[in-house]
């Protein structure tokens, strides 16, 4: 038998290597040879992995990714390198993301899907304010502080004082926002104030916090955006790129939507038509141009109580104190 004895040769012949895909013959020459055995397949010990032979040679080609597999740890999932790994996708995760390593990462604001205690998709309660629209449990969760229900509603900050001039001249005025909530609002990039005078032919943004920005204002409290003389004791939070006509409609705005505004002028004609954001009836001032004394515009009912009236006439809700009382972030919350 393959020239040798046959006890010899029978035990050469038996004594193959099991799973290498090969199997031990006689070459007809009176040798013993190996040659390709495609039935003596290979195991690898590996879930995520179908194992073959071709020609002789072993083959682990990964299974279908996702299929079921038990690896060390809390693998339990075959990814597409046949390795098995805890997740390939979120939703095998407790926290809804699946990592590029194939491991469930923790919670973050930032993950792009509602996976703790928000409120809607990285934002409301652990993370940052939700936008208008976003869902929320309460005004907290809400950038506008208003939670309707369970959507984040419409902004309520409220122009308070303004001051077209002041004893610094045209350029010494101010436009003063307040916070009539008793919780905190988050003013982003979406807001803006614009003016238009009675000459102009459309609004002008005169501030808008930067790209990404985010300012809180306190429940209560004030927002101050002065001119570039501005005069006034109290320091500045914000300023106006350029002035505020002394005959003026003056908007609070998020994304094209007017939230409050107030319109005032000098004289016996009211110049604001077609096409001005005023609220009710305009404001008429006495000696606009020619008056530098230092006054505002403020909303009432004023000072310590704050000011929170809004009938949605500007002439009703406004009243002129002297001298002006601009307020900022870090002025004491009214009432």
């Amino acid at each position: 038998m393959c020239g040798i004895d046959a006890q010899q040769a029978g035990t050469l012949l038996s004594n193959q290597t099991p799973g290498d895909c090969l199997k031990r013959v006689c070459d007809g020459l009176g040798h013993i040879t190996e040659e390709p055995d495609d039935a003596d397949i290979p195991d690898d010990f590996n879930d995520c992995t179908a194992d073959s032979c071709f020609s002789g040679q072993p083959q682990h080609d990964p299974v279908l990714v996702g299929s079921g597999c038990v690896g060390a740890g809390n693998a339990k999932v075959c990814n597409a390198a046949g390795l098995c790994v805890e997740c390939v996708v979120g939703s095998e995760c407790a926290s809804l993301v699946c990592a590029p390593d194939n491991s469930c990462a923790a919670p973050r604001c930032d993950d792009q899907v509602q996976n703790q205690t928000e409120t809607d998709i990285d934002c409301g309660g652990p993370c940052s304010p939700c936008a208008v629209g976003q869902g929320c449990a309460g005004g907290t969760d809400c950038a506008s502080g208003k939670c309707n229900v369970a959507s984040c509603g419409e902004y309520t900050l409220l122009i308070s004082e303004t001051r077209p001039r002041g004893p610094g001249g045209g350029s010494d005025d101010f436009v003063e926002l307040y916070n009539p909530l008793a919780v905190a609002v988050t003013m982003t990039d979406e807001l803006n104030i614009a003016t238009r005078s009675d000459a102009a032919g459309s609004y002008t943004v005169r501030w808008q916090p930067s790209a990404g920005q985010t300012i809180v204002v306190p429940a209560h409290g004030h927002f101050l955006v002065v001119g570039s003389a501005y005069s006034g004791t109290v320091a500045k939070d914000a300023d106006l790129s350029s002035g505020i006509s002394d005959k003026a409609s003056i908007v609070l705005e998020r994304g094209g939507t007017v939230i409050d505004a107030v319109c005032i002028y000098c004289g016996a004609v009211n110049p604001f038509g077609a096409g001005y954001s005023c609220e009710g009836s305009p404001f008429v001032l006495t000696g606009c141009t020619s008056n530098n004394a230092d006054r505002g515009l403020e909303r009432k009912p004023g000072a310590a109580a704050g000011n929170a009236q809004d009938s949605g006439d500007s002439a009703t809700d406004f009243q002129i104190i002297v001298p002006a009382l601009p307020q900022d972030l870090a002025s004491a919350p009214t009432p």
